[in-house]
């Protein structure tokens, strides 16, 4: 089996099925940034890259109005993260690949070893295996200007990124009109950039959000910030939405990403979306992100399915 054991924030987690439960009872599961994640079981032979069953196959017009080709590549990847018109993805040798639009070089990731990706509007960051953080891409708002030092997680939002330090307090960098990139005090367990906000976990599993959003009371296992909607897997499993957009789905869920849309992977991993951006496909999946007019997701067998409106 070809396995990443972590968890991570931005819809990355990738874990063995056996150590689910104690992945919940730790409540190491998180967002988008994806974001840019869900938990795997066995595969059902559903391999094809362009999405195939329930959704429309990423083969054009998918990431971007130009038509631009952002159809995954072949091969095995642990990792995806949708951005607006690009899309990233981390490969078993820990190197990124990038595609879709590059107009400010989102799409065009530096060389090394990776231990996460994230996208955001028109910039992707990832945490390299020293625990640096690399970001490229549109720099409008120096979102891709990262500190230097180690980290634990990044996220990037719309135009402002977050890292998690190792003492698990929050820095952000970028955009800053509605205070998304001025995180509180304090401790987080992880941390969802969006748009005008982002929103992070405490240690007691409370949601705290700042920009121009506030959380709900309760508790939860994961949280991803979006367009005007953030979400969250409470302990019970269930979906909780705040701040604008479409209701969230019933049923029970593992992880989830949200952007100007979300996509969460329920406890049998298939995918529900709601909000837009089509119908996933059939079939079981690993760790699915939420981009602005597309989503892509890893299915069992490591193979990437992309899907849009």
């Amino acid at each position: 089996m070809r396995w990443q054991s972590g968890c991570t924030t931005d819809g990355t987690v990738r874990l063995p099925a056996l150590l689910l439960s104690s992945c919940l009872l730790a409540a190491c599961l998180s967002d988008s940034d994806s974001g840019q994640g869900g938990l795997g079981g066995g595969d059902d032979d559903e391999g094809d890259s362009t999405g195939g069953g329930g959704g429309e196959g990423c083969d054009s017009d998918c990431c971007t109005a130009d038509g631009d080709d952002c159809a995954p590549p072949d091969g095995l990847f642990l990792q995806v993260a949708a951005g607006e018109g690009h899309t990233c993805a981390q490969r078993p040798d820990l190197t990124i690949a990038c595609w879709g639009n590059d107009d400010d070089g989102q799409a065009s990731p530096p060389t090394g070893t990776f231990e996460t990706i994230r996208a955001g509007r028109a910039h992707s960051c990832g945490l390299r295996t020293d625990k640096t953080i690399a970001c490229w891409g549109n720099d409008d708002d120096g979102q891709i200007d990262a500190p230097s030092g180690a980290f634990l997680d990044v996220t990037a939002g719309f135009d402002h990124t977050c890292g998690l330090r190792p003492d698990y307090t929050v820095e952000c960098w970028g955009a800053n009109d509605a205070g998304q990139a001025s995180p509180p005090t304090g401790n987080f367990l992880d941390v969802s950039a969006g748009d005008a906000a982002t929103c992070g976990r405490r240690p007691d599993y409370t949601i705290e959000c700042w920009g121009a959003m506030s959380a709900p009371t309760g508790t939860f296992l994961a949280v991803s910030a979006g367009d005007d909607q953030a979400c969250g897997i409470d302990t019970t499993k269930k979906l909780a939405c705040w701040g604008g957009g479409d209701a969230a789905p019933d049923g029970t869920y593992l992880s989830l990403s949200a952007r100007t849309h979300a996509c969460a992977i329920r406890t049998d991993y298939t995918i529900a979306c709601w909000g837009g951006a089509g119908t996933p496909p059939d079939g079981t999946f690993l760790a699915v992100s939420a981009g602005f007019s597309h989503s892509c997701a890893v299915r069992t067998d490591d193979t990437l399915a992309c899907w849009s409106d």
